[in-house]
């Protein structure tokens, strides 16, 4: 997973603040994604005791593991305390626990989980394998880690859009784009790390919107923009967007709508009794 670049967690962080009292309302594919999720967490045999949700933004999968296992513990842990606030006033009745922390460095005890689950956040770690040894150091023994982050294909017709207008107008390719892993690196460094049993599904949603604008306007409305350490927070050039729009549309419309693809890796393994 050599291509993954670093990622600023200082944008990350103000970003998704910026966003949470609102994140809910344009956060369709994140709640589609969490329901399921859900659907492999009904295929835990054991019902755990303890669970935690990585980057539990406001609560979506958070809410379902406690529908699904209501005597557990249930813990929160996300880099944003604004989305903490959010997910706390909405699962007051539950009794869940929101922590403010990186999942590079959760701030919890060794073994202190059954179960961990995330959705749709590993995309804003600097390193997959830092992340995932967090993930096997707060498991018990036989605890399972079952997850879904983006694969590789995701948001392809972007990157392919702006590669054309690049190559038009001879300028560099943009260096906002975040490395998502493909299904076989993802599983090899799952098993790599120790995890036993590691398997990868995969699913691709297309979503469509009204134009590229409209495609990038909802990622920012979720706090999804460009975190890449050292890239422009501004984005690309007029002239270079505009090229990009034009090449988007050529390649990749349905009627008057453009498409985008999201590739989504439910992922799981066991950390050995």
């Amino acid at each position: 997973m050599s291509e993954k670049k670093t990622i600023d967690k200082g944008r990350v962080k103000a970003a998704f603040s910026r966003q949470a009292p609102v994140y809910e309302e344009h956060a369709a594919l994140q709640k589609e994604s969490a329901e399921r999720l859900d659907f492999n967490l009904s295929l835990v045999e054991t019902s755990p005791k303890t669970v935690l949700d990585v980057g539990s933004g406001t609560g979506f999968l958070t809410a379902l593991a406690a529908k699904r296992w209501p005597d557990a513990h249930l813990f929160g842990c996300d880099l944003s305390h604004a989305m903490n606030c959010v997910s706390s006033e909405k699962l007051a009745s539950v009794g869940c626990d929101f922590v403010t922390g990186d999942a590079e460095g959760l701030p919890f005890a060794d073994g202190s989980f059954d179960l961990v689950t995330s959705n749709l956040a590993y995309q804003w770690v600097n390193s997959f394998p830092k992340a995932f040894k967090e993930v096997m150091r707060v498991l018990r023994p036989g605890g399972e880690f079952i997850f879904a982050t983006f694969g590789r294909r995701t948001l392809q017709e972007l990157r392919e859009s702006y590669a054309d207008a690049c190559n038009a107008l001879a300028e560099a390719e943009p260096d906002y784009f975040h490395f998502f892993p493909a299904v076989h690196q993802l599983g090899d460094g799952l098993a790599k790390l120790g995890f036993e049993n590691a398997l990868v599904n995969v699913d691709r949603l297309k979503e469509f919107y009204p134009g590229p604008r409209e495609l990038l306007r909802s990622l920012k409305n979720i706090g999804a923009g460009n975190a890449v350490s050292g890239s422009s927070a501004k984005g690309a050039s007029k002239k270079l967007f505009h090229r990009m729009e034009e090449a988007y549309r050529d390649k990749f419309s349905h009627g008057d709508d453009i498409y985008a693809t999201y590739e989504i890796l439910f992922a799981r393994g066991t950390k050995r009794s």
